[in-house]
């Protein structure tokens, strides 16, 4: 049953229209041409397609299957340049984010079904997130920075670096932050929808 709703939560059919209404309510003509001029760089395209090659299954299990080895193998320089990259995409912080939601929704959802007798402060609750959310950042920045490593393997460092300018201009900031509240609004929505379809069917098949 969860696994089917997962499967419901992130049907493309059911996600895209998500993102494309967030992105529509948000529109702004001259930030928006400013936005598809940047993707539309040689550079940006060029990143794009590398970034869309290492995220099949194929690309992750070779990257976990070097993953020592490629941390110990970059230069100091292009090692700055990936945590520069990670800053200015927020990648690690987007990607504890996400991890965030689903128990951060579940608790929340759960502790409204539950006797009063076993239901958790507010605050205990949060106290309970933010303990997560501090230990998952150390491993969630070496992932997000092994990924970067790994995805612009190819690419010499001056040409990195000047991506990382890229993503640091003003437009760059903008495109960031537009997909990453995009990205968080849709895996809200996805978190709430599974945890709420969780709690009902814990309460109908529990008693208290």
């Amino acid at each position: 049953k969860f696994r089917t709703a997962v499967l419901q939560s992130v049907d493309p059919a059911k996600t895209k229209p998500v993102l494309v209404r967030f992105i529509d309510k948000r529109y702004d003509a001259q930030r928006y041409a400013e936005v598809v001029a940047l993707l539309n760089m040689p550079l940006s395209k060029k990143m794009t397609a590398l970034e869309l090659q290492a995220s099949t299954p194929e690309a992750m299990q070779e990257m976990m299957q070097f993953a020592n080895s490629m941390l110990t193998q970059p230069s100091p320089q292009r090692l700055a340049l990936v945590e520069r990259l990670d800053k200015a995409q927020q990648a690690t912080e987007s990607m504890v984010e996400v991890q965030m939601m689903m128990p951060s929704a579940m608790m929340k959802n759960m502790n409204r079904i539950v006797p009063a007798d076993k239901k958790m402060a507010d605050d205990e609750i949060e106290q309970m997130l933010a303990q997560m959310r501090e230990q998952s950042l150390p491993q969630a920045r070496q992932f997000s920075q092994l990924s970067m490593v790994y995805t612009y393997r190819s690419i010499s460092d001056s040409e990195l670096e000047e991506y990382v300018r890229l993503v640091e201009s003003d437009t760059g900031q903008y495109l960031t932050a537009l997909f990453r509240d995009a990205t968080m609004n849709l895996f809200d929505n996805i978190s709430i929808e599974i945890a709420d379809h969780i709690g009902q069917n814990f309460k109908a098949n529990n008693a208290f």
